[in-house]
């Protein structure tokens, strides 16, 4: 296998792409740091180990579409973060992957997704309700963090009083890199954390199923036979790395843009009408996650020479503000028609929850304008951001003008 380093001659934009730059600006808009990048089409950073950054919104979908090229099964991260186990189905390649991602399906579709819309409109209004005559609000930890928290830990089955230390051990595990200076202990201690209390829950329904996604997963079959104990933790362990932090992030982005565009937030809450596409808006400007790939072989592409075995990091925005694709897209424009962003992914490993993130991110624009139609940012209280293959904020204190 060919060093990674030995790749940086081949890129005439040798570069290095920090995608855990965690100013202010970037965070708020991370094409701020990279729009002059657009011309060019692959980055080589020689950091981490060393990886490829697609900047060209067609090979960013190429990329994503191309399992045989690019596989899943690495490990995800910059660097690999792997496990003794491989993460089902988000770290498995096809046809293995499909057999897997079929069995989950039925819980991800809009009929099934469609059926939560009251509980969770329910959920939201409670957690609103909680802060909405102080004026003020610590966004993230009072409503972002808990809200879709809820709506996963009610369909895995697990205690609703556990709630604070799911979000807890979520945030060491996928924030790792911003939290312990690149250090990799307190993610697999993390790990290890979820892992355990999951095989515990898995292990309590072998004696008395519920009626809940574990239970069901229990009696579900792969090629003819049933998913062992051990995969069904794996796939608990995706869905509860997955359904947490990424919405969470999603709704801090969109909230802090809200809060600091006005003219937007007005016209939002003057026209319900725009608010699907809003969301989709939203949703293309802060997409859900960046993804990794490992390239299985020798291969052209992005006009460059790509090693076997280096990584690939696939950031969202290179397709979602690209100029080949969408007018003007740089601006938010709550009125665009025609929003093929690609926040979810692309291809096979396409995000499964993204009926389900659309639905909380509506049912939160809904509850939080229904009760708080004018807020802003609290000019002393500054976010402060995170980055890593997640970006978002880890607090966001807005203030509002009590009625």
């Amino acid at each position: 296998m060919t060093s990674a380093n030995s790749a940086i001659h081949a890129s005439p934009e040798f570069s290095g792409y920090n995608f855990r730059d965690t100013s202010p600006e970037y965070v708020l808009d991370p094409f701020v740091a990279t729009r002059d990048l657009r011309v060019g089409r692959a980055l080589w950073s020689p950091t981490w180990g060393g990886f490829w950054t697609l900047t060209s919104g067609k090979d960013v979908r190429d990329c994503l579409q191309d399992s045989t090229l690019f596989s899943s099964s690495g490990g995800f991260g910059i660097p690999a973060r792997q496990k003794e186990r491989k993460i089902i189905p988000v770290e498995l390649d096809p046809p293995e992957h499909g057999k897997y991602r079929q069995a989950l399906a039925p819980f991800f579709g809009p009929r099934a997704v469609g059926l939560l819309d009251e509980s969770l409109r329910r959920a939201a209004g409670e957690l609103i309700d909680s802060f909405v005559q102080d004026g003020r609000c610590e966004f993230m930890s009072q409503f972002a963090a808990k809200f879709p928290t809820a709506s996963m830990v009610a369909m895995l089955g697990l205690p609703v009083e556990d709630t604070a230390m799911f979000v807890q051990w979520n945030h060491e595990f996928l924030h790792a890199h911003s939290i312990a200076d690149n250090s990799a202990g307190g993610e697999l201690d993390a790990a290890q954390k979820i892992e355990n209390y999951l095989a515990e829950a898995v292990r309590a329904r072998q004696v008395k199923p519920l009626d809940d996604m574990i239970s069901h997963l229990m009696e579900a079959s792969i090629d003819g036979r049933s998913i062992s104990v051990d995969e069904v933790v794996s796939i608990a362990f995706q869905l509860f790395i997955a359904g947490l932090d990424t919405v969470t992030a999603v709704l801090g982005r969109s909230f802090l843009y809200l809060a600091t565009n006005q003219a937007d937030l007005s016209r939002l809450v003057a026209d319900p009408s725009l608010r699907d596409s809003a969301v989709e808006e939203l949703l293309r400007l802060f997409p859900i996650a960046i993804v990794t790939r490992t390239a299985t072989r020798d291969a052209d592409f992005a006009g460059v020479r790509i090693r076997e075995g280096q990584r690939i990091l696939i950031d969202m925005d290179f397709w979602n503000r690209d100029l080949a694709e969408f007018v003007d897209p740089d601006a938010c424009n709550f009125a665009r028609t025609n929003n093929r962003h690609i926040s979810f992914g692309a291809g096979r490993h396409r995000c499964l929850g993204s009926h389900l993130a659309r639905l909380e991110l509506g049912i939160a624009i809904d509850e939080f304008h229904k009760r708080i139609p004018e807020y802003r940012l609290d000019e002393d209280a500054p976010p402060t951001p995170f980055a890593d293959l997640i970006r978002g904020v880890n607090d966001l204190t807005l203030v509002w003008d009590q009625q």
